[in-house]
């Protein structure tokens, strides 16, 4: 979606009918107080997932998740250019692959220098994109 408004929107939608659900006024249908909590749990989690995909790329960069993600990578580099051991310069952390935009895992990122990262994207012609919409 070229417009984050309608991305935007279309997370908000889903998530009102979520919650407009009748099975979440009562514990009814649930087993236990703990599986009602569990599947809020699960449901926060989709919908975190969710907003995060559709969040444009500028903005994700922005969210506690990203900045939590990003400090990790660092950390576990080193706070060194994974390609050419850089230490006590500027180091992005970039996105592998962006299959897993909200939910990255730790082979998902690696932490490049500032000219690293430039390199690989001239190399590459690209810039960072934005994930495809796709079913999650």
């Amino acid at each position: 979606m070229d417009n984050p408004a309608d991305s935007r929107q279309l997370v908000f939608q889903e998530l009102l009918t979520l919650l407009q659900d009748d099975r979440w006024k009562s514990f009814d249908g649930f087993e236990s107080y703990t599986d009602y909590r569990l599947r809020a749990a699960d449901l926060l989690h989709v919908l975190t997932h969710n907003l995060l995909w559709h969040l444009p790329y500028e903005l994700y960069l922005q969210t506690r998740w990203w900045q939590e993600q990003r400090r990790r990578a660092l950390q576990a580099s080193g706070y060194r250019c994974q390609l050419c051991n850089a230490k006590g310069t500027v180091l992005d952390v970039h996105h592998r692959t962006y299959e897993r935009r909200g939910r990255e895992e730790p082979g998902d990122l690696i932490v490049l220098c500032r000219t690293c990262h430039d390199h690989f994207h001239s190399l590459r012609g690209s810039q960072p994109q934005e994930p495809a919409d796709q079913e999650q």
